[in-house]
């Protein structure tokens, strides 16, 4: 008798069988809630990777040029902010600088710490 072609011996099965189990009490199991894409509101895929955060390409594209042009926005509250405050030191300057360059000439400048 080949060992190798013989089927193998019967054995008794170890587990018991599945219509003895009784079902598990208690609250049922949370449903993962279904993901979806952060610029259409669509379905993400089931193979999708979890920081995942969009569908597809179009999705992934529309999403970082929005996040761009947020960040363009605050660059421009930044530089108006800026050109308010150099344009009220410049206002501060004009009275001075119609006085003419003999009057600037003799005025002190402090902060000098001597």
């Amino acid at each position: 008798m080949d060992l190798f072609r013989a089927p193998p011996p019967p054995t008794s099965a170890t587990s018991p069988s599945l219509s003895t189990f009784e079902p598990v009490s208690g609250p049922p199991a949370p449903i993962a809630p279904k993901r979806v894409c952060a610029v259409c509101g669509g379905p993400l895929r089931a193979g999708a990777r979890k920081e995942a955060r969009s569908c597809s390409g179009k999705c992934r594209i529309i999403a970082c040029r929005q996040r761009r042009h947020s960040h363009l926005l605050n660059r421009l509250a930044v530089a108006e902010a800026a050109l308010s405050a150099a344009a009220e030191a410049v206002a501060a300057l004009r009275p001075i600088a119609a006085q003419g360059p003999h009057v600037t000439a003799s005025l002190a400048v402090s902060g000098g710490g001597k």
